[in-house]
């Protein structure tokens, strides 16, 4: 688990983005230990293939919200092919978190304000 922290633009702007999809209601604080299972995209019911097509839709919207509406660029050796790839597999683990999400987020993109050369 990443350490869930509002100083970090990866867990601020994962947050504000599932805020904005409407994926969770919670307040940035409290979010980060949200499990997968517990986004509104998760349905119990689903098959592994239906789940996996609506993550990747999440997946696909988030990367689309980082780079266009905050500024996000890919880390360096990274594509938008694996950035959401590695997003849709933490939004298939149930027991994944919120945090863990913005751990790999992190990992893919460079938010706004961070330096390319670390």
């Amino acid at each position: 688990m990443a350490d869930w922290n509002p100083n970090n633009r990866a867990c601020t702007t994962t947050w504000t983005t599932l805020r904005v999809l409407d994926q969770t209601d919670k307040p940035f604080k409290k979010s980060g230990t949200i499990t997968m299972d517990k986004l509104t995209y998760w349905n119990a019911a689903a098959t592994p293939a239906m789940r996996k097509l609506q993550a990747t839709t999440i997946a696909t919207q988030m990367d689309n919200f980082f780079r266009e509406v905050r500024g996000a660029k890919y880390e360096k050796g990274v594509a938008q092919q694996s950035a959401v790839e590695d997003s849709v597999e933490t939004l298939t683990d149930a027991e994944k978190t919120i945090s863990d999400l913005a751990g790999v987020c992190d990992d893919n993109y460079l938010f706004w304000g961070e330096d390319i050369n670390g």
